[in-house]
């Protein structure tokens, strides 16, 4: 993935700043979209056209995939639709664009394209969002809305009751998304966002990206703010940009910013709860859906990728063993808690490259941090 030089040019759209961010380029196949940056989330304003193994174009017309994009399942959407860095909206990031352009009673007006829409339900496309009406497919495989209706999906889940889709059609001014759930194994249209309606930044100035899971919300990067207490995987920087700093549980508890905090081993369990019960993942291929679909170790052996499916980024960042050693960088990753077990001491949460288990231990001196929102 690349983004190209951007000029950008502010606008005012009813009181907010909106950018035009430049594009994007898709490393994984070349394909170029315009970009918008809308407060501090940047969205894709054109449909993603991304071919997945369960993507499809509306009515497997190719040239409704060059004019509409494809139309995804909700586990495509949010495993493999998005290039790197860039996940699908929350319902968060949603009521943010929604804000920015008055409101969803009005926001279909806004956002909908000036061309494209039947019978004169064209919109103003005032901050440059031009939706469009590609349409969905049913989990039966039923294409319907072509030119009519506009649907996106989110990253929210509620199990048991569907996935919550951003949508709009050719004769309304208002957008409906919370109240309307759909099996996720419709096919609807995929816009992906990079940054996040919320976000933190430590005692450095470092920023850090966010991600809604459940009722949680986590940092989606390791910490990296300079502690005593704290060093960079084989104390090189190179390795502290990418994966974060490695910390003694002391120096964990001071790592996290003003309305954030270290989370315990409890809201780790609610995390891989959330994650068990909402994707149907077996109990021993969690990690699968919380690790980054880079940088860690593979063999034969491995059925399937990490698919990063909440934008956890979960990367193998290693740790500092009990007899000082550098460990495990590429193959494991370990988080601390702010639990301390009375006869094992502080606790920590663990993912590795070849079991995918998401369960606590004690085994490390200084291990990653990632932080909750209070």
């Amino acid at each position: 993935m690349k983004l190209s030089n951007a000029i950008f040019v502010f606008t005012v759209a009813l009181g907010f700043a909106v950018s035009s961010a430049g594009e994007l380029v898709d490393s994984r196949d070349g394909q170029v979209y315009r970009t918008i940056k809308v407060g501090n989330i940047e969205w894709m304003a054109q449909n993603m056209n991304h071919k997945t193994k369960e993507s499809l174009c509306y009515k497997k017309n190719k040239q409704n995939c060059t004019t509409y994009g494809r139309l995804y399942s909700w586990d495509d959407a949010m495993g493999a639709a998005c290039p790197d860095g860039w996940n699908l909206p929350s319902i968060d990031d949603v009521n943010a664009l929604l804000k920015t352009v008055g409101g969803e009673e009005v926001a279909a007006t806004a956002l909908k394209a000036k061309d494209g829409w039947f019978g004169g339900g064209n919109g103003l496309d005032n901050i440059g969002f031009s939706a469009l009406p590609g349409g969905s497919v049913s989990n039966k495989g039923v294409f319907d809305g072509e030119k009519k209706e506009g649907g996106f999906w989110s990253s929210d889940e509620a199990a048991g009751a569907g996935v919550a889709v951003l949508q709009m059609n050719y004769f309304g001014k208002n957008v409906q998304y919370a109240a309307r759930r759909f099996n996720p194994r419709y096919g609807f249209s995929v816009r992906c966002v990079r940054g996040s309606s919320f976000g933190a930044t430590d005692a450095d100035g470092n920023d850090y990206r966010a991600v809604k899971i459940g009722k949680q919300i986590w940092t989606a990067e390791n910490m990296k703010v300079n502690l005593p207490g704290s060093r960079c995987y084989n104390d090189d920087s190179l390795n502290c940009e990418k994966y974060g700093r490695l910390y003694t549980w002391e120096a964990a508890n001071q790592a996290c910013p003003a309305g954030w905090h270290l989370p315990s081993t409890e809201e780790f369990a609610k995390l891989r709860y959330f994650v068990y019960n909402s994707n149907g993942v077996e109990y021993g291929d969690i990690g699968y859906s919380l690790k980054a679909r880079e940088a860690w170790e593979t063999d034969d052996y491995q059925l399937s990728q990490p698919l990063d499916i909440y934008g956890f980024k979960a990367l193998p960042a290693g740790r500092l063993n009990a007899s000082d050693n550098f460990v495990s960088l590429g193959g494991a990753t370990s988080f601390w808690t702010s639990s301390k077990d009375s006869d094992y001491g502080p606790i920590g949460w663990h993912l590795d490259s070849f079991i995918d288990n998401f369960e606590a231990n004690t085994d490390g001196k200084m291990l990653s941090v990632r932080c909750l929102m209070d």
